[in-house]
């Protein structure tokens, strides 16, 4: 799964707070693209955290 698959199941799984929220969907994806670059983050990292947070 990548950063941006990951990024569109949480808006798919929370459309209440995506309508209400005063974000765009492209604003909060830049952010964290952004982000994930000035921390040398990977996608990978992310999706690897994302997965064991599943597991716990």
């Amino acid at each position: 799964m990548s950063l941006t698959e990951l990024l569109d199941t949480v808006y798919s799984r929370y459309p209440k707070f995506t309508k209400r929220s005063t974000f765009e969907k492209e604003v909060v994806d830049k952010y964290f693209a952004d982000f994930l670059e000035e921390n040398d983050i990977t996608e990978e990292d992310v999706v690897s955290a994302v997965n064991l947070a599943k597991k716990a």
